[in-house]
């Protein structure tokens, strides 16, 4: 199943009576030369931050599926984009919580050099999630 490209054109002109070079204004959601569409980022970002794909393994996954090749690099930029949209309603998120009656709190861990570190504490009530990252929690055994 290959991915589907779509090229977005803006007509230029010259103004022979004033000497000028105008060009038209791309749709406002164009914003660089090469982008991927906005379902296509949440899949990624799925892969990465719910089902926990290493980026390797993620571009694996996109190259297998739709014969398209995508950078880590392009991972990282786009994970950090869905961050940063985020960032405004995180404090939202954290008040919900505090005033629940019920929480559920998971941590996965794992051992490094025989040392337990958190690799990921989640806090669910309902339908919200916080998944703040954090190392050397827990106790070493």
């Amino acid at each position: 199943m290959p991915m589907e490209v779509t090229q977005q054109e803006c007509e230029v002109k010259f103004y022979h009576h004033c000497h000028r070079l105008h060009q038209a204004e791309f749709p406002v959601r164009v914003t660089n030369p090469v982008q991927y569409e906005l379902r296509v980022k949440a899949l990624l970002v799925y892969l990465t931050k719910y089902q926990l794909l290493p980026y390797h393994q993620t571009a694996e996954l996109i190259k297998d599926v739709v014969s398209h090749w995508i950078s880590e690099g392009t991972l990282v930029k786009i994970n950090r984009e869905a961050g940063e949209c985020l960032a405004d309603i995180r404090p939202l998120f954290h008040k919900v919580l505090l005033v629940s009656r019920v929480l559920h709190v998971d941590e996965i861990g794992f051992q490094l050099q025989g040392k337990r570190n958190c690799f990921m504490s989640q806090v669910t009530i309902k339908r919200v999630v916080c998944l703040p990252s954090k190392t050397g929690q827990g106790s070493d055994e």
